[in-house]
């Protein structure tokens, strides 16, 4: 064994009564007194340095530990929020209501007040809203766009004729041409709110649905339930 082996062991406790023994007799002479004083300097400068390295080390693995979990819990934190927001319009599109259904459940074609088809035994040509009431819809139209001009009535029984055959637009242009002072006022409200749960346009619905709850006429009532459900 060379004196740096032996150097080695002393510093780790590793020598054996023997070893300790020689190790002790060495000491007493100037020489490997010396040279184990600078093989321990020697060592523990390298331990040092190790030490400090290794500090560095566990600082930086530390730094990438705390920055994998940063970014661990934003990408948690993310997830998180992603999974509400998922959620939450997956809640809002199953809560939203049928606007098929709501529109099919409330849709009923205005009855012909103008020229009920029992004062008639049969449908003819000369009288166009005999035409609408047995749900000649597209002749209804065509015989009343044929006059120079139309009335309000004619207006109105227009969208209806529309919106029977689903053109929802038309329908909606003629009740929207209809004056507030107007007596159908209030129905071409109606209708209107109809078309606009129809289209899914929600707001124009509620806007209109609101109007009729104010006027508190016929409709409110059937408006406010309307509204509930929107």
């Amino acid at each position: 064994m060379n004196r740096t082996e032996l150097f080695d062991k002393r510093i780790k406790g590793q020598l054996n009564e023997e070893e300790t023994k020689f190790f002790e007799q060495q000491l007493q002479t100037d020489d490997f007194k010396e040279a184990f004083a600078r093989h321990k300097r020697l060592a523990e400068g390298i331990a040092y340095a190790e030490a400090i390295a290794l500090k560095e080390m566990f600082i930086e693995e530390d730094k990438n530990v705390s920055l994998n979990r940063f970014k661990w819990v934003w990408k948690a934190a993310a997830a998180l929020v992603f999974l509400m927001v998922t959620i939450y319009f997956i809640n809002k599109q199953v809560d939203k209501p049928d606007y098929d259904q709501l529109f099919m459940s409330e849709y009923v074609p205005y009855p012909n007040v103008i020229t009920p088809l029992e004062r008639q035994e049969e449908v003819d040509g000369e009288n166009p809203y005999l035409l609408y009431e047995a749900g000649e819809y597209s002749e209804f139209i065509d015989h009343l766009l044929s006059q120079p001009s139309l009335d309000e009535y004619q207006q109105f029984y227009l969208g209806q004729a529309y919106l029977a055959l689903r053109n929802l637009d038309e329908a909606a242009s003629y009740f929207s041409s209809v004056n507030t002072s107007s007596d159908l006022y209030g129905q071409a409200l109606w209708y209107l709110s109809l078309i606009h749960i129809k289209q899914k346009n929600v707001d124009l619905a509620s806007e209109k649905l609101t109007m009729l709850v104010r006027l508190d006429n016929g409709y409110a009532a059937r408006a406010q339930q309307l509204l509930d459900q929107l």
